[in-house]
């Protein structure tokens, strides 16, 4: 594996704090910025933390080819999208706390064309379900609201249905929604769900339920995949290797009468990586990727990997460890794939700067080849990316930074 530059972080108090030193740290930033493959980076988005809202850790949901849509602190959901005059902002909904609390991961446009995700709070307290779509023929301008329709409320009593849900819902041909809870279920350790639509209303099913045992996995997080077969596979952030913990990837695969889970691979930090956070993605020959943002072979800087189809199951590779000695400084979201199999993401606090970096990744003879694509620098252009990036059709890459910009974080947007 390529070993990436060793990384630093620039202060100016490390100068003197005088003109003199300014010019050698930006002296030292040019040539950092040099290492990274030329692209043009723009902030779409500086967070103010007023009605728009701060610390966009939701990530961006890409609808057509210049609309991202995302949340923003506990309140808002936004949209910004691309008009004649360049990108313009608008929150489109508030939740009140009754009808949700912090959008918990990405949204998801369903069969329908509306979006759905999933709040970590709100309802009766343990989170909900919701779609969102705009207003039917009220209202024309970009800057019209949309209207909310909650579809699940977990029940606190007990928690047997789910406790603090996930992004990244799925569907499937006949319009099931499946997703996750990081809590609760019957062993209090999160849960596969299944919400299934009849005559205006859903209805939730827990498929599985996780803490059945020490190895099965806990702590279900991030975007689901169903495959060729129609397995369902995710990942645990805990639970798995009875040393380590490290978390799971998982199969559910329906047998008839249920849901039957297979381990498909237990991280054990080094040399795979642990603590799974971001989910998983497929490409067109249902190759998995994902990421950790800790462990791997060069460290604990975190690890990418892809899972193979291999004679009905899986083989686990790691592709790309970043070297590093502190936790949770690699990929702490979701990985994009385009067309020819290049994999894209973001490191929560690698990069020249310390502060986070985008990263390309291309299959080359077998191996893959490691591109850093852009440095967050600590400055207007935001830090710390939570999620990883999203990919437009023309290979544009967008996403947010947790702070950084006026210091509610930003949107950004990376050309190639």
């Amino acid at each position: 594996m390529n070993k990436p530059a060793q990384h630093s972080t620039f202060r100016l108090d490390r100068f003197g704090g005088s003109a003199f030193g300014l010019v050698v740290l930006c002296a030292l930033m040019m040539l950092a910025m040099q290492s990274a493959e030329a692209q043009t980076y723009t902030v779409l988005h500086d967070f103010s933390g007023g009605l728009d809202g701060s610390d966009p850790t939701a990530g961006l949901t890409l609808v057509g080819t210049g609309n991202l849509f995302g949340g923003a602190g506990t309140k808002a959901v936004f949209r910004v999208g691309q008009t004649g005059h360049g990108w313009v902002f608008n929150p489109i909904y508030e939740f009140n706390g009754t009808d949700g609390y912090r959008l918990a991961g990405r949204l998801s446009v369903g069969p329908d064309g509306a979006l759905y995700g999933a709040s970590l709070g709100g309802g009766v307290g343990y989170g909900l379900i919701f779609s969102m779509r705009p207003m039917a023929s009220i209202c024309s301008s970009f800057a019209c609201p949309w209207t909310e329709s909650v579809l699940y409320q977990f029940d606190p009593i007990g928690g047997i249905d789910g406790n603090r849900p996930t992004g990244g819902l799925i569907f499937d041909a006949s319009g099931n929604i499946y997703g996750t809870t990081t809590l609760g279920g019957m062993f209090g350790a999160g849960t596969v769900f299944q919400l299934t639509p009849s005559q205006g209303s859903w209805t939730e099913t827990v498929l599985y339920n996780f803490g059945q045992s020490q190895s099965d996995g806990t702590s279900p997080n991030g975007n689901l995949v169903i495959d060729h077969a129609g397995n369902i596979i995710g990942t645990t952030m805990r639970g798995g290797d009875p040393d380590c913990q490290c978390g799971t990837i998982f199969q559910l695969a329906h047998n008839g009468s249920g849901w039957a889970e297979t381990i498909l691979h237990a991280f054990t930090l080094q040399p795979d990586g642990g603590y799974p956070s971001g989910g998983l993605v497929s490409d067109a020959a249902g190759n998995l990727y994902g990421g950790t943002p800790i462990g791997g072979s060069n460290g604990l800087g975190g690890e990418v990997y892809q899972l193979m189809p291999s004679n009905g199951g899986y083989t686990f590779q790691g592709l790309y460890s970043f070297g590093g000695d502190a936790d949770f400084e690699g990929p702490l979201g979701i990985v994009a794939v385009d067309s020819t199999g290049n994999v894209y993401g973001t490191t929560w606090s690698q990069g020249a700067f310390a502060q986070g970096n985008v990263f390309k990744l291309t299959p080359a003879n077998g191996g893959w080849i490691y591109t850093d694509l852009y440095d967050f620098a600590d400055l207007s252009d935001g830090l710390n990316p939570p999620d990883g990036p999203t990919l437009d059709p023309s290979g544009n890459l967008y996403g947010t930074t947790a702070a950084g910009g006026t210091g509610g974080g930003v949107i950004w947007q990376l050309v190639p």
